[in-house]
């Protein structure tokens, strides 16, 4: 007989649903483990270089994770730090060069709290600036702008998740839709060059 095999998701779960059975205190280590395991997890897939998306998923988890958590997890101050040199790099970006410096930083912060929304909503907020940047005729900026209107849609849905106030999810939401058909129509175009 062979051996059943549980992944990590499954213990989780397995462990969500059992929270409401057991005390607060038990309630606050269990999701602090489960938050410990999921930032080594991510942190295995940025160190073996996998592409940012690539960690999508586990970053949702995070960031749901994170918002049971009592008390919520700490920002690192690297973190911070990158957020606001990310902020000042994308005031002062006059290129696609640039930006992509800005995002660079705000992808660094969202490695280190992948937890923290604003990180996710400056990510897509720079993403959208530079497909528009580049968002002319050519097929290559045609394929680099549907690329990055797509990232900023997912970069947007994690910001989503993240639980900002209702004015400001409406205002993501608002972006996702713009980006939805900012990337649509690129595809679009690209048709027309096939």
């Amino acid at each position: 007989m062979q051996g059943i095999i549980i992944t990590r998701s499954q213990i989780f779960f397995f462990a969500f649903v059992l929270l409401t059975k057991i005390p607060v205190q038990a309630q606050t280590e269990v999701l602090n483990e489960v938050h410990a395991i999921y930032i080594e997890e991510l942190r295995s897939i940025i160190e073996s270089a996998k592409t940012w998306s690539a960690s999508y998923n586990l970053r949702q988890k995070i960031i749901l994770n994170a918002l049971y958590m009592n008390p919520q997890p700490s920002i690192p101050e690297e973190a911070r730090k990158y957020i606001v040199q990310g902020m000042e790099a994308f005031k002062v970006a006059k290129s696609h060069f640039e930006l992509s410096k800005a995002a660079d930083k705000f992808k660094l912060a969202a490695d280190l709290a992948p937890w923290l929304g604003i990180a996710y909503l400056d990510i897509a907020i720079t993403s959208i600036k530079s497909a528009e940047l580049t968002e002319d005729e050519s097929k290559f900026n045609l394929l680099f702008s549907e690329q990055e209107f797509e990232y900023a849609i997912g970069a947007l849905e994690l910001y989503l998740l993240s639980k900002p106030s209702p004015e400001d999810s409406a205002k993501a939401k608002d972006l996702i839709y713009k980006a939805e058909f900012r990337r649509d129509r690129a595809r679009e175009k690209l048709k027309n060059w096939q």
